[in-house]
């Protein structure tokens, strides 16, 4: 028995310490507090999908703004592509680009591929643009003697070409067509007022407008390749959101 005594003391001594240690060890995994980390898809506020939209040179940064709010609405990712207009409406077309950010419906006619976003992007008047130190012309019959200065892929302007019996020249790009206009290679351009003003203020440029109110009103669409067409109907509600958002933004604008 004392044998045995023995044996269970010497047991009991050398046990005792790492019975001590895992004591000490779980009473501070205890003491510990657990933090539980949220999704990363939360954290990071990022959107599975993104969308390439070709774009104008030279594009009203309101209309940027504008579609760049319903895409974050719509939680989806969005690029905006700078290209020449013809490259890029084409390239849509094919589905190498995702769409067309702004373009009037003549413009797609022949593209039975490209889906329209049923809410406008804009709605703005274009302005007949002479150099300033040139006389206007005293009416839109009169000025159907002047040849005007179009750029490639912009549709608008095929409305222009056909009403002049002057002929008419074709620009690559809108900074072009600026260029054109100033060296006098022919008569006036038509530009949303934001665009005229740009080029009038740059010193190489010496613009005004003609007549007392806009040629042209011109109401465009953002356009997706049918590949995107299982997002046509929220980015519609997402458009409509981000109008209803900027008209109220207006309207509490002190008068």
């Amino acid at each position: 028995m004392k044998q045995i005594r023995d044996v269970l003391q010497s047991t009991t001594l050398r046990i005792a310490p790492i019975i001590l240690s895992c004591f000490i060890v779980t009473s501070a995994i205890k003491a510990v507090p657990l933090h539980v980390h949220e999704p990363l898809q939360e954290q990071l506020q990022t959107h599975e999908k993104t969308i390439t939209l070709g774009i104008h040179e030279e594009t009203d940064p309101n209309i940027l703004s504008f579609v760049q709010r319903a895409f974050d609405i719509a939680l989806i990712n969005v690029i905006f592509k700078k290209m020449p207009a013809e490259r890029s409406l084409i390239e849509s077309a094919q589905g190498r680009l995702d769409g067309e950010l702004q373009r009037i419906p003549q413009a797609v006619r022949s593209y039975p591929t490209l889906i329209p976003i049923n809410v406008p992007v804009s709605n703005q008047g274009y302005w007949v643009w002479v150099n300033k130190d040139v006389q206007c012309p005293s009416s839109e019959v009169k000025l159907r003697q002047l040849k005007p200065i179009g750029v490639l892929g912009i549709r608008y302007f095929e409305y222009i070409y056909q009403n002049s019996l002057a002929g008419f020249i074709e620009a690559p790009s809108i900074a072009s067509a600026a260029e054109m206009l100033a060296r006098r290679r022919g008569d006036y351009t038509v530009a949303p007022d934001f665009l005229g003003q740009m080029y009038a203020s740059q010193e190489r440029f010496a613009f005004k407008t003609c007549f007392d109110k806009p040629f042209l009103t011109v109401t465009t669409y953002t356009y997706l390749h049918e590949k995107n067409i299982d997002i046509i109907e929220t980015l519609e509600s997402a458009y409509r959101q981000a109008r209803n958002e900027k008209t109220n933004k207006l309207k509490a604008v002190p008068k």
